[in-house]
């Protein structure tokens, strides 16, 4: 259904329906109404034609471009369609011009009587080969049924469903396979440059190795495993913060974020957990306290903030503490 809501429209309908104006409007109403829960656009003109268009160019380009017509008759149908002005005759030749397949519906009175059939137009007597469906007043909801199921598909739907089908592959494809290896290197390459990595201050020997390094596949999704970073180096962070009394602050921003990720509402409490993880970040830069892993994230963090980012920021900022200062709680 969700796949006909997205093809079917008012410039592109699954049906048109025809009907005489003189007759009770009911029956196309319900069709259309049926057809609209079960995610076809049918276009009635007397709900469908905007105020201000032309009648007859609009008219026509409504029946060009649906995929079926509709054709409800009734007793009143029959007189009036023989006369070459007769705007229920106009549009069958209209469907007849452009190949489209009619469906006729055939109301009958209550009595279920046939209407008689008056002697057709040379240019519409094909209409008399085409298999009718006979409206049951008593049962509509089957006749309603055979209506939709006798609809064609139009040949869009065909390459509507291919392109989707290539779309989804796509993104499995990348979902399941990963960054690309190029883009690996430009990331392992950026964390080498001297003004995107601020250092500890340790020995070379206790420096995070090229293994070590946050893996780019789960950037942007999901917790992963940070590299440790030395024993003295978190302890130092550690008490920084609490003689500062950052601590309270990241606390209580880590609390902002846990109770945002549970509605994933972007109000009062995402934007405190972004301002504080973001300030703590900060002045952990300042102060140099990131390790080759945090401060790879709190550049990326920084870039999505200033791109505006935030849900992205939000997590890197996250992710700049946690491999920074893993143990803090």
């Amino acid at each position: 259904m969700c796949l006909r809501w997205l093809i079917y429209n008012e410039n592109h309908p699954s049906a048109f329906i025809c009907y005489k104006h003189a007759d009770d409007d009911s029956l196309p109403n319900l069709i259309r109404e049926h057809l609209k829960n079960k995610g076809y656009f049918a276009f009635l003109n007397h709900q469908d034609i905007r105020p201000g268009e032309d009648y007859d160019n609009y008219l026509a380009r409504s029946i060009k471009n649906a995929a079926n017509f509709i054709l409800v008759v009734t007793e009143s149908t029959f007189l009036e369609i023989i006369k070459p002005d007769d705007y229920v005759s106009k549009e069958i030749r209209m469907a007849f011009k452009y190949k489209k397949r009619i469906i006729p519906v055939i109301n009958l009175d209550k009595s279920g009587i046939y209407p008689g059939v008056t002697e057709l137009p040379p240019d519409i007597q094909k209409l008399n080969k085409i298999q009718f469906i006979e409206y049951q007043h008593k049962n509509p909801d089957q006749t309603l049924k055979r209506i939709r199921k006798a609809l064609k598909k139009p040949w869009i739907i065909l390459s509507q469903i291919i392109l989707i089908l290539l779309l989804v592959s796509l993104a499995l494809f990348l979902l399941f396979k990963g960054v690309p290896q190029w883009s690996l290197k430009n990331m392992e390459a950026k964390i080498k440059e001297k003004d995107s990595v601020v250092l500890y201050n340790t020995t070379p020997d206790s420096l995070p190795s090229p293994g070590n390094m946050p893996d780019p596949d789960n950037m942007d999704s999901g917790e992963k495993t940070f590299p440790a970073a030395p024993s003295n180096h978190i302890r130092a962070a550690n008490e920084f913060l609490k003689k500062t009394g950052m601590d309270t602050l990241l606390r209580e921003s880590m609390n902002y974020r846990n109770t945002y990720l549970s509605s994933r509402l972007q109000n009062e409490v995402f934007e405190k957990a972004l301002s504080g993880l973001k300030e703590v970040s900060d002045l952990l830069n300042d102060k140099g306290f990131l390790t080759d892993s945090s401060a790879f994230y709190f550049k990326m963090a920084s870039e999505q903030y200033e791109k505006r980012q935030s849900e992205y920021a939000l997590e890197n900022y996250y992710k700049t503490i946690k491999s920074a200062i893993p143990d803090f709680k």
